[in-house]
């Protein structure tokens, strides 16, 4: 049984537990988002030439470097966060086109 002196020490607990399960909880769904961004980028690829895959690589300032006869080694920048102007109130990408 939790004694009277232990109680604001068992509450600051739950609440740091609270904490972190928030913070997962939002950790997950930025991954679902960036999930479901590149799952689009998969499907809509296939119909871009080669200068517009080149192009969507230097604006994601990705770089892929040849370290061996079969080893790549690829760099870039995703962005992962979502703005308000360019993006619907569901939280997906808006159709700027």
């Amino acid at each position: 049984m939790v004694v009277r002196h232990q109680v604001p020490e068992v509450q600051k607990d739950i609440d740091a537990v609270e904490q972190r399960l928030a913070a997962v909880k939002s950790d997950n769904a930025a991954m679902l988002g960036l999930q479901e961004a590149v799952q689009r980028v998969r499907e809509n690829l296939g119909g871009l030439a080669f200068q517009e895959k080149r192009l969507a690589l230097q604006a994601l300032d990705i770089r892929v470097l040849r370290v061996g006869k079969e080893q790549r080694e690829i760099t870039g920048q995703i962005p992962v966060e979502t703005c308000p102007d360019t993006c619907s109130g569901s939280g997906e990408w808006a159709d700027r086109g």
